[in-house]
């Protein structure tokens, strides 16, 4: 609604201010009402004027009340350095206008636990629908956010043009010192910033508010499996069962495509071309699917299952549960998990996991000289700076490659 009131770089003064959700509800009444474009467009000058006062004041908006407003008058009342003019009577209207409604989302609108449950599932909805996110990922974002939508139901916040950057900085500080938390955080509240600020439903300074907590990104795990440790792995594996058919073809998937453990266990007898050795990635991260070759050993081992341990099923799903009380039913990616853990037991690497699989994949075609944007397409990567990562060198790498310092000669 502003929009019909406001162009150009007021409009863009207007979106970064703290009382955009205001200035949004002043322009709808001025044109429900039928107010003059001019009368009302002062009163929102008026209203804008304010905002940028309480933000500098640092004054809560939560906090605004008649009080406030009239501190503001007095403000441009007892200015005598002629640097602020004073206000004129629409202005003022648009103040007084910006004061009753924050007054009343405050008194008359009390929030509820039913009510951020809501506002979760529309941005759920949002991340899932517009940006593509796995249910995983989204999971997350919603639980570092359900936090923070309930500090503002303790504070009986409704409106979220009510929060302020110092209402922000506290509920950040107030976290837990470990910085996986803060980092988390901060990064979803700047994605539900941005998201309400799309949606015209807060300004862009909300987003500009969260802090970014200082870290830095190190290289990935140094447990990278070599040929010797691998083909360890794949031996300890019985391959005279069923169970045994389906946990070898799906550690060669990790193996020799680095696929990762969510993408393994959605695989299909569809995705696999075998006229042309290939098989096609759901790339359940990105959802951008791409096909990789067929090792030989892979192919073999898929063949073995699909004829000899996978049995019938209506289902196109390629790995099964092959447990008594489960048996029928699709593999999920905590069954592979904790199948291949159990191997790594076995060959005494118990710390290892199915993504050190992916990582060993990565690091040792990146040492044999694999070019970042090629490894990226193998890995399905987004961007290649995370591909970045497996090109950083580890201590016995620097070593091998080291020259000898040359002594300085003294004349």
């Amino acid at each position: 609604m502003i929009t019909h009131y406001f162009k150009g770089e007021l409009l863009s003064k207007a979106r970064s201010n703290w009382l955009f959700s205001v200035l949004e509800k002043m322009a709808t009444f001025y044109l429900e009402k039928d107010y003059d474009r001019s009368y009302a467009r002062c009163c929102l000058i008026g209203g804008l004027k304010f905002g940028a006062w309480l933000r500098c004041s640092h004054i809560p908006v939560r906090d605004v009340d008649k009080t406030i407003s009239k501190k503001y008058f007095e403000f441009f009342t007892n200015s005598r350095n002629g640097k602020h003019r004073r206000l004129s009577h629409r202005e003022k209207s648009g103040v007084l206008l910006a004061t009753q409604i924050i007054e009343d989302l405050s008194i008359n609108t009390i929030p509820h636990k039913a009510d951020i449950e809501m506002r979760l599932d529309e941005y759920a909805e949002y991340l899932s629908r517009v940006r593509g996110l796995t249910v995983g990922t989204i999971n997350n974002h919603v639980r570092y956010l359900r936090p923070f939508m309930r500090k503002i139901l303790s504070h009986s916040i409704v409106d979220i043009s009510l929060v302020d950057t110092g209402f922000i900085r506290d509920y950040i500080v107030g976290l837990s010192n470990c910085k996986t938390t803060q980092t988390k955080s901060c990064t979803v509240l700047r994605g539900y910033f941005k998201f309400l600020e799309v949606n015209e439903k807060c300004s862009a300074q909300l987003y500009y508010a969260v802090p970014r907590v200082a870290t830095m990104r190190s290289s990935l795990s140094p447990n990278v499996l070599g040929k010797g440790a691998i083909d360890q792995l794949l031996a300890s594996i019985d391959r005279t069962s069923p169970k045994g058919k389906r946990d070898y073809a799906s550690a060669l998937c990790l193996i020799d495509l680095g696929l990762r453990v969510g993408d393994v266990a959605v695989l299909t007898i569809d995705d696999i071309d075998w006229k042309k050795g290939e098989i096609r990635i759901p790339n359940s991260k990105t959802k951008m699917s791409f096909n990789l070759p067929i090792s030989k050993r892979l192919g073999e081992a898929l063949t073995d299952y699909i004829k000899n341990g996978r049995g019938k099923h209506s289902s196109r799903v390629v790995f099964f549960q092959h447990k008594k009380h489960l048996t029928g039913s699709p593999v999920t990616s905590g069954t592979i998990r904790s199948a291949i853990s159990v191997y790594f037991h076995k060959i005494g690497s118990r710390r290892m996991g199915t993504h050190q699989l992916r990582h060993s994949l990565a690091t040792n075609l990146c040492r044999g000289g694999i070019s970042l944007k090629t490894l990226a397409d193998i890995l399905g990567h987004k961007s290649i700076e995370t591909t970045r990562l497996y090109a950083q060198l580890d201590i016995n790498t620097l070593k091998s490659i080291m020259q000898k310092w040359p002594e300085v000669q003294h004349e």
